[in-house]
């Protein structure tokens, strides 16, 4: 065993929650990288594991099922905020979607009027 390998594994799951994972993905995710903090948080990011159903109330699924949606949402060319905006006022992905669009072929920001001419 590697003597710097071996901290603890409390330790480990507060870097993880300081990332702002909820603890009982923290503490499943370094179980699952044999406490290798590192592959934790990547694993967390990329495939994070389902949460445990003693733990599945509405609040931490729905935020992690937020994150994804405001992510499909940028991927669709909106912006982060908006996105996130949207999603909350609408509650679905397809009504922030079908709202952010209207927003963007709606009136357009600059002021209606045509700058004067100069001749």
């Amino acid at each position: 065993g590697h003597p710097c390998s071996r901290h603890r594994p409390a330790a480990m799951v507060d870097t993880l929650v300081a990332m702002g994972f909820p603890p009982c993905l923290a503490k499943q995710a370094l179980l699952l990288c044999q406490n290798n903090v590192e592959r934790a948080a990547d694993m967390l990011l990329m495939n994070p594991p389902p949460l445990p159903d003693a733990s599945s109330s509405a609040g931490s699924a729905s935020s992690r099922d937020l994150d994804e949606q405001v992510a499909q949402l940028v991927g669709m060319g909106f912006e982060t905020m908006s996105a996130g905006g949207a999603l909350e006022i609408h509650g679905s992905l397809e009504a922030a979607a079908n709202a952010l669009l209207e927003d963007q072929h709606g009136p357009p920001a600059a002021p209606a009027t045509p700058p004067p001419r100069v001749p």
